[in-house]
């Protein structure tokens, strides 16, 4: 009985979490999506046993309940007898003579409590077993019953080019797909003799058909069967039905076009009934008023939030997990201590990661100016908790160089980098100070110092300690400089990406070591020609990234005119080119970027070499007469890089720092997408500035870019508030470059330093380019713009005017899109302020945006409020019609209809 009992409970708990997931997500994600989210229930549902985990869950908290497990130790005994003592006697068959004690301190309710569980399971098996037979012979009968009507009754509609045979039916009153074998569409006569029904009819049904829908309504009876005692799962039964209409309505108009949206919401009203005969069994268009109001506002609904299906996706998977976890609820065992000893014949550090990490980096700090700075990074994911790490140091050089192992069968070796830290400082000699021994135990998220060098001139000995890092105060020259190599035990991995191109690699061959951002899900290595004009893509290949750190190997064949690269060792792909006599050259610089920031990696040329990397993003720095071909890499989002009709190009050289005049080019559509791209290539612009520009960053991380209004006229423009945590090369500098007073510090423990660019934009849109013409900490003019901006008060409106608020100023922050949830009152007050400002003064140009403001309110309005707007619109037609013609015009064709029909219909 336990078993029934977590079963029960365990899928009782998940629906409710899909419920409540359902809520949050469901104007925001897409209607099969969510439609999907049901399909962690029914594995729920129909599976009854639980995975034995180590582990907190829902199961092991059952189990270890005190009374659970005295009513267990009390199963199969002939009498029990309870003490007033608190004590608990039973009698076994074949035990003892005498009353065993069971328990003891029990107290009165919990006896009575222990005693309904005992009854229970004596009930529990067979009550269930009769229920849930039951329920199934009346699922099995209807399935019957409604076969049997369609079948005598019914003709064929010969559709060709159809999958599914499709046959009129006085037996339905709605159209269907029904059958668990040979699923069928049946349609009423009268659908059948309209053909714009009919076709929308079909469409439907045959996205039934793509999505299983017959399949999944036989499993949808069989967990009402086998869970016919509990509410939430005939709750979640309606809910999932819904849900597969809205998830059809869907997929019909993608099928259908986006031209006969709003045709098919016609269709829908005459095709869908409240009650249909069948609906238990098939796949009727039955739904109530609520649920048509619902479906209908659906199909006005074109975009989604990626963000918001990938989250409910993961808290649907994590919900659903924990359904199915069981076992002991018992703590986790000690972990080893953390730990990093030197091995001074080996040359290397022995580590056992900290509990919790993912991640390990090694990182180089320089000190000059009289802090510390990072100057250099590397790290992977820690697939292991032990290894070991190598330090190598060529003072001759002035480089270190490193590399990770990992300790087990399962491990990663070989991932490697080196830090040049005469580029972090000016000094011109360096010795080592200190090499930490042993240090017990390092913390996660804090750096622990392995190497410190100082600077030495004219033979003066040193006397620095590790201790300089943490504390910088203790430094007796603060015009001394200083180089520290830390290692750092992380929970997360960076949201930047790194690329190491490695010192040892033979002649035509290349291994870079990479670091890939915490979101990345795939890699795109990119191949382009120089054709004197710029930069043209020949070949892409996206690999999905199986781990966040690994190698890249490429290996250039000039004679044969190709490179082949491959992913941590795994398949080899080829790119062949048609440039003729290149000679191989590296980029050997390491470089950090952001995501989907393309990095130059291999360079082939003919003739004289050229500057760098930085010849890629400024193709001035090639040489005139060579001939080029350039390999980057990019992490990208997921496992397909953007494409677009036209042929792709690298991403443009730096510009200035300025977000004024930035511009982007783009072939997004949402406001979301366009605003990605944008804030996306302003943050690698400021990481890729020249040293010498003030304004450079050694990384950016983009904490948001949302969208606050958009225009209503020509020129498209729109207003976001754009937040970024900029980590600058020199702080100074930085402060000037963007007037910043107020820097907010992060991180006691390293001591690293960002600021935060709070600002609002004002960005134009225009052949595909988007351009920032104006910045301010400030709020922008919001005037002739449609808002954004939520509201879960649905009398917000109201409270603005009641505020004293000018009729000006109302109009322009409500958000006309969230029209239909606001309140009576705030309807009203926004109609006043609507007529207060429906005509220009004398001497104003806006006419056009007043008559825009008026029309949006009749879009998104509900029911008997549209006809208050009636006298407006007949104020503003009289007063200026060109700019009541130019006005209309922006809408769509049925929001055109209702307003000339309330223009042409006073009341």
């Amino acid at each position: 009985m336990k078993w029934f009992l977590i079963w029960a409970l365990t899928a009782s708990l998940l629906i409710l979490a899909l419920l409540l997931i359902r809520r949050l997500a469901r104007r925001k994600a897409s209607a099969r999506a969510i439609y999907a989210l049901w399909l962690f229930a029914a594995l729920r549902l129909l599976i009854p046993g639980s995975v034995s985990v180590d582990a907190p869950s829902v199961a092991a908290a059952v189990e270890r309940a005190p009374v659970v497990q005295i009513a267990d130790e009390l199963d199969g005994a002939e009498s029990i007898e309870y003490k007033p003592t608190g004590e608990v006697e039973a009698r076994f068959e074949g035990g003892s003579a005498g009353p065993e004690i069971v328990a003891e301190q029990v107290t009165q309710r919990e006896f009575d409590l222990i005693s309904a569980i005992l009854a229970l399971k004596r009930l529990v098996l067979p009550l269930w077993l009769t229920g849930a037979g039951a329920a199934a012979l009346i699922f099995a009968a209807s399935y019957l019953r409604f076969s049997r009507s369609l079948r005598r009754d019914r003709r064929p509609l010969g559709l060709p080019g159809l999958p599914l045979a499709v046959y009129v039916s006085g037996a339905v009153d709605t159209p269907c797909l029904f059958g668990l074998v040979r699923p069928t569409v049946y349609v009423p006569a009268e659908t059948a003799a309209d053909e714009r029904l009919l076709r929308h009819a079909i469409a439907h049904e045959y996205s039934h058909f793509m999505q299983l829908d017959h399949i999944w309504g036989v499993l949808r009876a069989v967990c009402l069967a086998l869970h016919w005692y509990n509410p939430l799962v005939w709750l979640a039964a309606k809910l999932s039905r819904r849900d597969c209409e809205l998830a059809c309505d869907e997929a019909a108009i993608e099928r259908l076009g986006e031209d006969e949206r709003a045709d098919y919401g016609r269709s829908l009203i005459r095709l869908t009934c409240e009650r249909a005969r069948g609906s238990a069994v098939a796949t009727t268009m039955c739904a109530g008023p609520r649920e048509l109001k619902e479906r209908i506002r659906m199909l006005t609904r074109k975009s989604h939030s990626i963000a918001a299906l990938v989250l409910a996706a993961l808290l649907s998977v994590t919900a659903t997990a924990c359904s199915f976890a069981g076992g002991e609820n018992s703590p986790a065992p000690n972990a080893k201590p953390g730990g990093l000893e030197f091995n001074e014949a080996g040359n290397f550090y022995y580590f056992i990661a900290p509990e919790g990490t993912e991640y390990v980096s090694v990182r180089g700090w320089a000190y000059s100016g009289g802090e510390w700075t990072l100057a250099d990074s590397g790290g992977w994911d820690c697939v292991q908790r032990e290894g070991r790490l190598y330090l190598y140091k060529d003072m001759s050089v002035k480089t270190v160089a490193y590399s990770l192992e990992f300790a087990g069968p399962e491990g990663a070796s070989g991932v490697s980098g080196m830090f040049d830290f005469a580029r972090g400082v000016e000094a011109d000699s360096w010795s080592m100070a200190r090499q930490t021994g042993f240090i017990d135990p390092p913390e996660l998220e804090d750096e622990t110092v392995l190497l410190m060098f100082d600077a030495v001139y004219e033979d003066e000995p040193s006397s620095v300690s590790e201790s300089y890092f943490d504390n910088p105060e203790l430094i007796p020259d603060k015009s001394s400089y200083y180089y520290c190599v830390t290692v750092l035990f992380s929970a997360n991995p960076p949201e930047t990406a790194r690329i190491d191109p490695r010192a040892y690699a033979e002649y035509g061959k290349m291994t870079f070591d990479y670091s890939a951002p915490g979101s990345a899900e795939g890699m795109a290595v990119s191949a382009y020609k120089f054709d004197g004009g710029g930069w043209t893509l020949f070949d892409r290949t996206v690999y999905p990234l199986d781990k966040k750190s690994g190698t890249l190997d490429f290996a250039a064949d000039t004679e044969a005119q190709a490179v082949e690269f491959s992913l941590n060792g795994g398949e080899r792909k080829t790119a062949a080119y048609d440039v003729p006599g290149l000679a191989a050259a590296y980029l050997m610089g390491a470089m950090e970027a952001n995501l989907n920031f393309e990095i130059p990696a291999l360079l082939l040329y003919s003739g004289s070499s050229c500057s760098g990397p930085s010849a890629y993003y400024n193709t001035e720095e090639l040489n005139e007469g060579g001939s080029y071909v350039c390999f980057t890499v990019a992490f990208t989002s997921g496992n397909q890089y953007p494409q677009s009709d036209e042929t792709p190009q690298p991403t443009a050289a730096p510009q200035s720092s300025d977000m004024e005049g930035f511009s982007v080019q783009t072939a997004s559509e949402s406001y979301d997408e366009l605003l990605s791209d944008w804030v996306q290539a302003y943050a690698e612009n400021l990481v890729h500035l020249p040293l010498s520009d003030p304004a450079g960053c050694s990384s950016v991380q983009i904490q948001g870019c949302e969208p606050v209004a958009a225009s209503l006229t020509e020129p498209e423009r729109i207003i976001a508030h754009m937040s970024l945590d900029c980590y600058p090369r020199d702080k100074s500098a930085f402060e000037i470059a963007f007037a910043i007073t107020q820097p907010v510090e992060y991180g006691v423990e390293d001591g690293e330093i960002y600021y935060q660019l709070n600002r609002n934009l004002v960005l134009e849109l225009e052949n595909g380019i988007l351009k920032c013409i104006a910045v301010s900490t400030d709020s922008p003019d919001m005037w002739g713009y449609q808002s954004f901006e939520p509201h879960s008060d649905a009398d917000y409106i109201v409270k603005m005017a009641d505020a004293g608020m000018s009729s000006a100023r109302i109009v322009q922050l409500v958000n006309y899109s969230e029209l239909n949830e606001a309140s009576a009152e705030s309807w009203m007050a926004l109609l006043e302020a609507l007529d207060d400002i429906a005509i220009a003064p004398e001497g104003a140009n806006d006419q056009l945006i007043r008559d825009m403001y008026a029309m949006l309110a009749a879009e998104h309005a509900d029911g008997a409020y549209a006809s208050w707007l009636s006298g407006i619109y007949i104020a503003q037609r009289e007063h200026d019609p060109e700019a009541f013609e130019a006005a209309l015009s922006a809408f769509d064709s049925e929001t055109r209809e209702n307003i000339i029909f309330l223009a042409d219909h006073p009341t």
